[in-house]
């Protein structure tokens, strides 16, 4: 566990191979202890270090492994997340397609949790999704939708984002 929490701050300060070697001796251990819940999160560590790097194919592939996980451990909240980190890979890709179904399976889940913070994330991605493709009337639909509830929740970094995006 305490590898995993030296990646994350490695990754946090931008020390790349350092938070490598720390995720990969987190998934080591884990692995060693049958520690699935750990193995988990060290994949999908491993895979934002990989979409931060620029390696979409990597990080696709550590997504994958935890997305599997995550099923079986029943863990819709995570799962949630690892969807929506591969639909963001695939809209930077021009996959829109492929982006909108990830997304939309992310805000489904998001929605059965009740988690008004995480929808209103996803309505950003979606909104984005929508301006890459110059439907502005759909991703304005959303970004305003993102607004209304940060707004509601008085969430400022969610209400600045939303100002931002509707910009």
């Amino acid at each position: 566990f305490a590898y995993n929490l030296a990646g994350l701050s490695y990754f946090n300060i931008g020390t790349y191979d350092e938070a490598n070697r720390a995720f990969y001796n987190s998934m080591r251990l884990a692995i060693e202890h049958k520690e699935n819940s750990l193995l988990a999160k060290c994949y999908q560590n491993i895979g934002v270090l990989y979409a931060e790097l620029g390696r979409s194919v990597e990080a696709m592939d550590y997504y994958g492994k935890a997305l599997n996980l995550y099923r079986i451990q029943k863990n819709r909240q995570d799962e949630a997340g690892i969807l929506q980190n591969m639909g963001i890979i695939l809209d930077a890709e021009d996959k829109d397609k492929e982006a909108l179904g990830y997304h939309l399976s992310a805000l489904r889940i998001y929605n059965e949790l009740k988690d008004t913070l995480a929808v209103a994330g996803m309505y950003l991605n979606l909104g984005s999704l929508y301006e890459d493709q110059a439907d502005y009337p759909k991703s304005l639909d959303y970004y305003n939708r993102a607004l209304s509830i940060f707004l509601r929740e008085n969430n400022k970094f969610g209400i600045a984002y939303g100002y931002i995006s509707l910009g």
